[in-house]
């Protein structure tokens, strides 16, 4: 109605208009400022929301990246670790051969006391950082921890694939095999 009268009378000045054309020409622009601020209201929420998804988004992915590269630090940590310990026990375990191989020999009482506790703290330390022994000599022959470098014959039945003699102890570092036990195993 108040837009007729404006479109009707735009020369009117306010003083000649009836009160009830003054009130409704105020409710006409009132509602007009409403709607205009209640559009950039709602586009500013609609920004407000998606820059806070946006950001929230950025946020938890970061935060996944992160969690992902500790991760894969800590593995690589753990396994640069278990290759060092590897890698050094390979270079020592000769010595252990060679404590076993004078262990063996024809020796005075103090001297093989003495090469007996050599070869203890020698294994002490190994089984300290996780290193054990592979069974051997009246084991079962498993090839994925024995070497067969030689076949003795049996009679026995019950003792086809297993092992007879241990020639070279071999070691495991947890599940990984860092030396195969070599072997020789009953075979009928």
């Amino acid at each position: 109605m108040s837009e007729e009268l404006n479109e009707q009378t735009p020369e009117i000045s306010l003083s000649e208009m009836s009160k009830e054309e003054l009130i409704s020409l105020v409710e006409y622009y009132k509602t007009k400022e409403i709607a205009e601020d209640a559009q950039d209201i709602q586009k500013l929420y609609e920004e407000a929301v998606k820059t806070s998804e946006d950001y929230k988004d950025k946020w938890m992915r970061l935060a996944a990246e992160f969690d992902n590269y500790k991760k894969r630090n800590a593995r690589i940590r753990l396994e640069s670790l278990e290759e060092g310990k590897s890698e050094m026990a390979i270079r020592l375990l000769p010595i252990g051969d060679n404590l076993d191989r004078a262990l063996k020999m024809q020796i005075d009482e103090n001297t093989l006391t003495g090469l007996k506790m050599l070869k203890k703290s020698f294994d002490d330390a190994l089984t300290s950082v996780g290193i054990a022994e592979i069974p051997g000599a009246g084991e079962p022959f498993d090839p994925t921890v024995h070497e067969a470098v030689m076949q003795v014959p049996t009679e026995n039945a019950e003792a086809e694939d297993t092992v007879a003699e241990v020639y070279t102890k071999g070691y495991k570092l947890g599940e990984k095999v860092i030396r195969f036990a070599q072997v020789s195993v009953y075979k009928a």
